[in-house]
Formats: structure tokens, sequence, C-alpha cells
């Protein structure tokens, strides 16, 4: 796959201004996804081909990576890497700085692409996106948001997570200082991906990662939402104020809690998500005090806010399709969540959910 020959792209003659979108695509195919990988090879190069965007592409497949830049009606550079572990943060702010190397476009996205397990479903170093089938790891929300910082192209314009279970507000908390938006599914994402071809027909007269990630959302068959993330400093706030309210008293608000879970959609790999939006909306109708119920209508309003698109597939229900940490059964979860992601902290989420748990003769989080 990665010799795959650049022929279509020797014929074109050289950019003479710089593009508006580049296009950055760290593909982590290795362990079953080659062959969405390739896809995407095809779609980026080819859209470099016609003069509609910059492309910077890394490939990791069969044990060996490569890289691809094609500026906008400009010819391709290959470069081999050989053996690459894909989930290293510092693999990731060399391809970015690589891309900045050869590309200067107004607006940036970056896709992301590899196996997700969601949010601490398994050890810490599984937890994650682009899963990496060589080494068995997982590039962690945290070196993901610290690759992009340190490549100097922050903030991109746009992160698409083409993974399964990437919507969460620990993921968008993580990204919110590197990124202007997020797209992601709180579900699975089936192969052959997100629809990139459909959004890339439209990309020349597209302002901004806002009406990028709706043409994704729009074209998209599964579950997938767009974050405003310029908008998640009110929403940490709002569930920060839940949180202090419900602390207050867990013993009151715990049977409450327990309630509305069992009502809320769940999502990820072992349900350990829940739709954040709809289990404010059901804590705003059945919680255990008034001033618990007015900061969860807080809540889901910032929510819906934050939310400027979401896939068909979602509708108009009471779910978002954006997950919060909140394992559906009494089932252990492995404990990495409360040091792996700042929302946990920074909302007191994490102290949250421990005392709900022992509250209710649990103790889930080790």
């Amino acid at each position: 796959m990665l010799t795959v020959c650049v022929i279509l792209l020797l014929d074109n003659t050289s950019a003479t201004e710089a593009a508006e979108w580049g296009l950055l695509a760290y593909l982590s195919a290795e362990g079953g996804l080659e062959a969405d990988a390739e896809r995407y090879w095809h779609v980026l190069l080819n859209a470099a081909s016609a003069g509609t965007c910059d492309v910077a592409v890394q490939i990791d497949g069969a044990g060996a990576a490569a890289r691809w830049a094609a500026a906008a009606h400009g010819d391709a550079v290959w470069a081999p890497l050989g053996p690459t572990d894909m989930t290293a943060s510092g693999s990731l702010t060399d391809f970015l700085a690589w891309a900045a190397e050869h590309h200067d476009s107004r607006d940036y996205a970056l896709i992301v692409l590899g196996h997700g397990s969601g949010l601490a479903t398994l050890s810490p170093e599984r937890s994650g996106i682009a899963t990496d089938g060589g080494s068995a790891r997982s590039l962690g929300v945290a070196e993901l948001a610290g690759a992009i910082d340190r490549s100097g192209l922050a903030p991109l314009e746009l992160v698409s997570l083409e993974a399964c279970y990437g919507s969460s507000l620990e993921v968008a908390w993580a990204l919110r200082d590197v990124s202007r938006y997020m797209v992601g599914s709180p579900g699975e994402v089936c192969s052959p991906g997100l629809p990139w071809a459909d959004a890339i027909r439209a990309l020349p007269g597209l302002p901004d990662g806002q009406a990028l990630g709706r043409e994704l959302c729009l074209a998209h068959d599964g579950p997938l939402v767009c974050v405003d993330l310029g908008k998640l400093d009110v929403v940490c706030e709002r569930l920060a104020g839940l949180t202090n309210v419900v602390l207050t008293d867990i013993e009151e608000h715990s049977p409450s809690l327990r309630l509305v879970r069992s009502r809320t959609r769940s999502w990820g790999y072992r349900d350990e998500m829940c739709d954040a939006a709809g289990l404010a909306a059901l804590l705003g109708a059945h919680a255990a005090t008034v001033e618990a119920a007015d900061a969860a209508v807080g809540l889901r309003v910032a929510l819906e806010g934050a939310v400027c698109a979401r896939s068909r597939t979602l509708g108009d229900s009471m779910s978002l399709g954006v997950g919060l940490f909140f394992p559906a059964t009494w089932e252990p979860v492995p404990a990495g969540y409360a040091g792996m992601y700042e929302l946990a902290a920074d909302a007191r989420w994490g102290e949250l959910l421990e005392q709900h748990y022992r509250a209710s003769g649990r103790d889930l989080i080790r």
C-alpha cells in the first residue's frame, strides 16, 4: 500500500499561491484499516491534484510508514519512514511540522484515523484513539493535544477523529486550546470512514471548521457530531456547577443519579459513556433538589450551544451525541479515567463519580 505510485500528480504545475485549506491526515492503518487508509490516500491526493487544497498524509501499515505532501496543483513529495510508532506524540508532532514546511495554507484540518477504544475502557496505554496495531498502544488525547501544540500549527481549524467512540466532553475539553472545532462519533465509525469525498467537493466555498464539520455530519450515515471548542468553557463551568451542587449531599442525590443514568443513552466500547445532554435533560426533570435541576438545565443549554452540527442518525432526540464518562452498569471499569482527562478534575466529575459509587455501595474508581 505504501508504495502506491504518485504518477497521477507528476504532470501538475506548481502551485502559485497558498491554498485556502490544508488537509493533514494521520492514518494509523496497521491492524485492519489498511484498505480504509488507502481510500483516504486516494481521495486526498486527488483533491490536491485537482487544485482543491493542499494535502499531507502519513500512513502506517504492514510494518512501515511513509509520508506524502502535495500542494494544490503541485507535485507530490514522498518520504519513506520505516517502522513507526503512530501512538508516540513525537511522531505526530514531526508529521505536522513536516507538513508545515511544505504548505502555507490559510486553514488546516487534521484527520486522525485509527481504531478507537473510548474512555478508559482498557488499560491506560490502550485507551484513546489511533491504535497502532504493531505496538498495541493508543494515541491518548493528551498526547494528541500536546503534539498539535508543539507543531506550531495550533490552533487548527478542525480536528476530525475518524475513530470509534471519539466524541466526548473529555476529548473535546483536551483539544480546546489546539483546535477551533472537533468532529467525532460517540459510536462506531464503520468502513470506509467519513465522507471526505463529499466534503472536499464543497471545500472551496467553506469559510471555517464549523462549515466543514457540518458538511461531514450531513453526509455521514452514522452518528457524528461537530463541536465548537470555543464554547466549552461555559460547558465545563455548568458541569462544575452541577457537580458542586450534587457533592454538597451525595447521599441525597445518588438515587436520582442512578435513576437518570439508567434512562440515558449509552455510548462507548463498553457503554462507559452516557450522553451528556441526555443526562442533563433527565436530571432537569428528576434531580433531588431545585438547585440541582436548575444546574442540569443550564448544562443542557450550554451543550446545545456548543454542538454546531449532528448527523441525521442522531435526529431530534434528547441525545446530542457527546459522551461523558459514567458507566452504565456496576461492572468494574479500569481506574485510569481520573488521571487521564483534565475534565475529571476541572469539573470535579471524577470526584463526583467516586463519591456516587461509594454512596451506592461500590468503589469503581481506584
